[in-house]
């Protein structure tokens, strides 16, 4: 028996012209890895590594944060993804959280890249 050892909280609120939605939800993971990183990287305007293989080879969760004021921040899983082909995109002043899949060979990495160069991105990686 594992002891659910990551804590998961999600929420979404919006209201405008008199129709709202809103969603909260909390679970929590089992964490069989013991892989845990929590750092800054300051992203530029070509894409570079954010995650290595090694730190979520079983997968797990990613915590991004962009710390610059105006610029945002584009994730995926290769390096030569075009502009439009990004999945996650990070407004300034922003966070999202979100599950990999095993980031195994061929595929072993989350690349990043900046709308302009010294754009700060607090990051945590918890492995499953």
């Amino acid at each position: 028996n594992m002891a659910k050892e990551i804590d998961i909280s999600v929420s979404i609120h919006a209201s405008k012209g008199g129709m709202s939605v809103s969603r909260a939800e909390s679970f929590k993971v089992n964490m069989s890895g013991d892989s845990m990183t929590h750092s800054v990287q300051d992203i530029d305007t070509a894409a570079e590594v954010l995650v290595e293989a090694d730190e979520l080879d079983q997968g797990g969760w990613i915590f991004v944060k962009n710390l610059h004021a105006s610029q945002y921040v584009d994730l995926a899983r290769q390096s030569d993804t075009d502009d439009d082909e990004y999945l996650v995109r990070v407004q300034a002043g922003e966070a999202c959280l979100f599950r990999v899949s095993p980031l195994g060979a061929g595929n072993g990495v989350v690349y990043a890249k900046a709308s302009g160069n010294n754009t700060n991105v607090e990051y945590i990686i918890v492995e499953d």
